[in-house]
């Protein structure tokens, strides 16, 4: 059967659990982004040029 999301550019199409998804260009807030195709865990914005990464580092415990 064939993925519901394999007919559809952009960050949909794209899943990498490795990638973290992001709505918007940390530095332009653009939301023109795509994955990166020379960087695994990357993205590129279209808009300012920039390429980035996002990386989680954990949750902060509740009460804080």
């Amino acid at each position: 059967m064939k993925d519901a999301n394999s007919d559809i550019s952009g960050k949909s199409a794209h899943p990498n659990p490795r990638r973290a998804t992001v709505m918007h260009c940390p530095y332009c807030a653009s939301e023109n982004l795509w994955p990166d195709p020379e960087t695994d865990n990357a993205w590129e914005c279209r808009d300012c040029r920039r390429v980035f990464s996002v990386k989680l580092h954990g949750q902060l415990p509740r009460g804080v």
